[in-house]
């Protein structure tokens, strides 16, 4: 279940890096303004940064798991 949540949130945060990377070209070209940028950003690192925690529960879970099981 922890794994499939894992993959989903992966999914989601590749969609976002899609959107983070346009949204880049947009601002890079001065189509999009930096009060329209810097949300986009943020949302972007905070996706990135949900992925990484998930990443770190699910590796202090398998350590537990390996370290009850006396690997």
């Amino acid at each position: 279940m922890i794994g499939l949540e894992f993959q989903t949130m992966r999914k989601v945060h590749q969609i976002d890096l899609s959107l983070y990377e346009l949204a880049v070209l947009d601002y890079e070209a001065a189509k999009l303004a930096p009060s329209a940028f810097l949300p986009k950003q943020k949302a972007f690192l905070e996706s990135e940064l949900g992925l990484m925690r998930k990443e770190m529960e699910l590796r202090n879970l398998e350590g537990e798991i390996l370290g009850a099981a006396h690997f």
